[in-house]
């Protein structure tokens, strides 16, 4: 019975995580949502009359160039490792074609004059390579290169994924933090965010939270505290992990390890400083 309760508490939060995210993310569950408004992630993007590499090209896109998808075509090719759908797009003056899935940014989001392109790249040894463009007027000033969650996914990148856009945060040295978040609402799949900043006209990778649960007997998940944040330390980014696991006794998840890791921030470097253990070994 408990196994039951269990299965249907996942199904019931995948379901909510669903309709939370779709309204947000243009990539959900490995496919862009129709109708969703994105930029070219590569640079010379072919426009192909078809979804076929062999296709006649109708045209060539520089980096980000507004996109809007139309739909989906059912035909995937393999490129760099990374399994892709072709998507019809539309751009410029009523333009469209066909364009390969990993030439479109997975994610994006502006700040001012610069825009931030999240993408993937390639994929091998059960690892995608996944790389953040900072563009201004057209052109990649910055990019930095970091390692998506996944879990079980073989070249195709199934994970709803999204990035949000924020001040400093209280970093003194930083314009502005970016946070990539990726999810596969599912019980056991890792979900996780990726910590970049802007300083400057530079992007830094600084570092990255995970999170898995199974409903109702364990959870494990890891969050930022910044220094604009209740509790957070000046120039410091703190990463709060909890594991919790069922309790019989309490019929509830309860706190096993917790700890609190310190970072401090100065100028392009970032350094672990200090772990307090709160309970646990």
């Amino acid at each position: 019975m408990k196994k039951i309760i269990i299965l249907f508490t996942c199904i019931i939060l995948y379901g909510i995580s669903q309709l939370q995210l779709s309204a947000q993310n243009i990539y959900n569950m490995g496919s862009f949502s129709k109708g969703a408004k994105s930029y070219t992630f590569g640079d010379n993007c072919r426009i192909r009359k078809a979804p076929s590499l062999t296709a006649e090209t109708v045209d060539t896109l520089s980096i980000a160039t507004p996109v809007t998808i139309i739909s989906k075509n059912g035909k995937q090719e393999t490129i760099s490792g990374q399994t892709q759908n072709w998507f019809e797009i539309s751009y410029a003056e009523n333009k469209k074609g066909f364009i390969w899935g990993g030439l479109i940014a997975y994610a994006y989001t502006k700040n001012g004059d610069y825009l931030l392109l999240v993408g993937i790249n390639s994929y091998s040894e059960h690892s995608f390579k996944g790389e953040a463009r900072l563009v201004k007027k057209n052109r990649v000033i910055s990019s930095v290169n970091f390692k998506p969650h996944n879990t079980d996914m073989q070249g195709f990148y199934g994970y709803d994924i999204s990035v949000k856009k924020g001040s400093n945060r209280g970093l003194n040295s930083v314009n502005a933090v970016y946070l990539i978040d990726a999810e596969y609402p599912a019980c056991g799949y890792t979900n996780g965010t990726t910590l970049l900043c802007r300083s400057g006209s530079e992007l830094q990778y600084l570092l990255q939270t995970n999170e898995v649960s199974e409903a109702g007997l364990f959870s494990s998940r890891e969050i930022f505290i910044f220094p604009s944040d209740k509790d957070g330390r000046k120039n410091e980014i703190i990463v709060h992990s909890i594991m919790q696991e069922y309790d019989e006794k309490k019929d509830g998840l309860v706190t096993q390890e917790e700890k609190k890791s310190r970072y401090r921030m100065s100028g392009k470097k970032i350094t672990l400083i200090s772990e307090e253990k709160i309970k646990g070994q």
